[in-house]
């Protein structure tokens, strides 16, 4: 009894000591005071952005993103972290302050990345996660859907904690959180749910577009027991030390309904083992003490009665604080790191080379149904439609978009300064703009820019060969598709330089001219 006592004395006393900060104090939400929007935004341009974001009572994690960019290529990535260190005690809740200012933020960089196609990833850690599934809340702003392109979430208790609305967690929240009053105090609504219920009034996290993929990271420890530096039992804890397994990969479980599709959510477990002895902080005494049934069932299985076993208790905090996959370190397990960005970059790779040409449009930009409103929208394209004059035999002249994301030129036809849907769209264009280049978008043949004039041919035998009005080096390969559109490969120097596609008439420049 006196060791239970003891021990239940030490927790206490360790949070308090260990847990430095101010008392909560209730004011407005300030995005700005924890991220600056006034910075070089030219430098992100091009570029994949990764965004780092704490958890629960968290602060910027600053190591975490340095060991992220080390592991990232520089020419295509920034890490940064965001911060709502000002409410790190608040759930975040339907109307959430700080999701508000995430989905601000992740705008900026979408806008400063210049891109069409997902530029902006998530990395998240504990509560983080949770502010991140709200902030990208399916429904809440559809534009973000289109601009993410994948959340990573580390330890994150999509079911909650046995820790949740304990009194330790209370007296952390007490000592170290801060508060804008911005919904309830999160010590309450992190604790255990699904099954069951939420906290009372406590808003649930909702699910994020089906289209963003999710990679849960879990931390799990196995608990070592020694005697006289003999490893004699271990104990498999499938848990970080504050957030198990089924909580961690439990994204899709958390949501009511509709459920997301299995495979939106993926997991990848960290494993790590702990000396038990060293999660008490008593040496010796640590080999010696033992746990009774009950409480290596609670353990086990990561119940609420996990808080009546003050030798437990104090157990889970060691593994939390000192296991190297525990809740604290996992933000700097290098195991954790590498695959963080290894995943990043696997998503970088399909988002773009998911882009598909066909003679409907490129990537996100459709003949027919995109308007010219919708294109200037779009982050990274500038300039109004504006008059080029006639090229070839195209009554009306053309109009377009003089600068445009990633070398994609779009260009529309007819004598309005601001016509309806596009009808063209071009990878490369006749002007040469922008990064067209390097862009590794394709057909469903595979032809792309770069391609060699002689696969066009052996691809598309039916194409018409024509030779372009304004250079007699350059080569037209048009191949329509029978319903009215068609795909203009842009020939020279025997390789694709640009790809048009798009409406007849429009898409031929020549059409109609000798």
């Amino acid at each position: 009894m006196r060791l239970k006592r003891l021990a239940g004395a030490v927790v206490l006393l360790a949070v308090a000591a260990m847990l430095v900060a101010i008392p909560a104090q209730a004011k407005t939400l300030d995005c700005s005071a924890n991220f600056s929007f006034d910075r070089d935004w030219s430098a992100y341009e091009g570029k994949n952005v990764a965004l780092v974001v704490h958890g629960w009572t968290g602060t910027p994690m600053r190591e975490t993103a340095s060991l992220l960019a080390s592991e990232l290529p520089a020419s295509e990535w920034v890490v940064d972290t965001f911060s709502y260190e000002n409410a790190n005690g608040d759930w975040p809740g339907e109307d959430s302050q700080v999701a508000e200012c995430l989905r601000a933020t992740l705008l900026q960089y979408a806008g400063a990345t210049e891109r069409t196609g997902p530029s902006i990833y998530l990395v998240t850690h504990s509560m983080g996660g949770i502010v991140a599934r709200v902030a990208l809340n399916r429904g809440k702003d559809p534009q973000l859907d289109d601009l993410v392109g994948g959340v990573i979430t580390i330890d994150t208790p999509h079911r909650g904690s046995p820790w949740g609305g304990s009194d330790v967690a209370t007296l952390a929240q007490f000592i170290k959180a801060n508060s804008a009053g911005d919904g309830l105090p999160a010590d309450l609504c992190l604790a255990l749910h699904h099954p069951g219920p939420y906290p009372p009034a406590c808003d649930s996290p909702p699910a994020v577009s089906t289209e963003i993929p999710i990679l849960q990271v879990a931390g799990s420890a196995t608990l070592v027991r020694t005697f006289f530096h003999i490893k004699v039992e271990k104990y498999d804890l499938n848990s970080d030390g504050v957030v198990w397994m089924d909580s961690q990969a439990g994204y899709r479980n958390s949501v009511d309904s509709p459920q997301p599709p299995a495979e939106q959510a993926s997991s990848s477990v960290v494993r790590c083992e702990v000396l038990w002895k060293d999660t008490l902080g008593n040496g010796v005494g640590g080999e010696l003490a033992g746990f009774s049934p009950s409480a290596l069932e609670a353990m086990r299985l990561g119940t609420a009665d996990i808080v009546k076993h003050p030798l437990a208790l104090q157990t889970l905090y060691g593994v939390m604080m000192e296991a190297p996959c525990g809740h604290t370190k996992m933000t700097t397990n290098l195991e954790a790191i590498t695959r963080v960005s290894a995943q990043l970059m696997e998503w970088a790779k399909s988002n773009v080379d998911g882009w598909r040409i066909s003679a409907d449009g490129i990537g996100a930009l459709e003949v027919g149904k995109t308007t010219w409103d919708e294109v200037s929208a779009l982050p990274g394209f500038e300039g109004d439609a504006s008059y080029w004059g006639e090229v070839g035999c195209v009554t009306g002249g053309w109009f377009g978009v003089g600068v445009s994301q990633d070398g994609l030129g779009v260009l529309v036809a007819g004598p309005e300064a601001s016509p309806g849907a596009i009808d063209v769209v071009s990878l490369g264009s006749y002007f040469r703009t922008g990064k067209a280049a390097d862009i590794p978008v394709s057909t469903s043949e595979g032809i792309q820019l770069g391609t060699s004039e002689a696969d066009v041919i052996r691809l598309h035998p039916e194409a018409k060969a024509v030779t372009h009005p304004l250079s007699e080096a350059i080569t037209d390969y048009q191949v329509e598709d029978g319903n009215g559109r068609a795909i203009v490969f842009g020939v020279e120097n025997a390789v694709v330089t640009y790809i048009t596609v798009g409406n007849v008439p429009e898409v031929y420049a020549i059409e109609g001219c000798a």
